[in-house]
């Protein structure tokens, strides 16, 4: 009997919870459509170069496209970061009739050097514009200018390293070398033999042995030094 009334009170409760449900229920609105006409204009994906010299031509070209091709049209841009004029570019985006994509110049010859400068560019009037595009309406570029000064052409010697650190370098390998130290009528005589590595059933790539017999050559050519102190 309890059983009974459990289930009686269960599908009784089912259309109470069905109907809270039903007014909790958020009314879909659907969002604002674009303004009559929408040209679509955006900025493609692009790459613009970061780092200028003085000798080079100062400037970038920045394109924009659309997706509705008629008419002639001039897109209205909205300039951040040229609060000091550096930059020199047109105030907007102009489109011939039936033309997809354009382009525009940005010079910055009045640029100081060695300051990284930042322009970003956005389009922002909805007639221009749509809301639901996947498309960026803004680009940003950073520039700066920089001046390498040449120090000369360098080069480098090996003539001070000892014949025997040359030939591991040349060759790879040494088995016995024999060098003469004088000092104060005193003759040292150094015999250095070679640690032969032998091969394993782990093979060893012939540059870690050629590594391993050079860092051996230097400890050698050290101790040579100390002892010539």
């Amino acid at each position: 009997m309890k059983l009974l009334n459990k289930i009686l009170y269960g599908l009784m409760a089912v259309p109470f919870f069905a109907f809270a449900s039903c007014d909790n229920e958020e009314e879909y609105k659907p969002g604002e459509p674009d303004v009559d006409g929408c040209y679509g204009v955006y900025f493609p994906s692009q790459e613009i170069k970061t780092n200028y010299e003085p000798t080079e031509t100062l400037e970038f070209t920045v394109t924009a496209a659309r997706k509705v091709e008629k008419g002639a049209i001039s897109v209205p841009l909205e300039i951040i970061g040229n609060e000091k004029g550096y930059f020199e570019l047109p105030s907007t985006i102009d489109f011939a009739d039936g033309e997809a994509e354009t382009s525009i110049t940005v010079k910055f010859s009045k640029a100081p050097l060695g300051e990284q400068l930042s322009l970003s560019l956005q389009i922002t009037d909805p007639q221009y514009v749509s809301k639901y595009s996947s498309f960026d309406a803004s680009v940003s570029a950073s520039v700066i200018i920089e001046k390498w000064n040449s120090l000369g052409k360098g080069k480098s010697e090996m003539t001070a390293l000892p014949h025997s650190l040359m030939q591991v370098i040349l060759n790879g390998r040494w088995r016995f070398s024999k060098m003469t130290l004088r000092r104060a009528s005193i003759v040292w005589y150094i015999h250095i033999r070679h640690i032969r590595i032998m091969r394993t059933a782990i093979m060893i790539r012939p540059t870690l042995i050629i590594l391993i017999s050079m860092l051996k050559t230097l400890m050698e050519y050290t101790l040579f030094r100390s002892l010539s102190v």
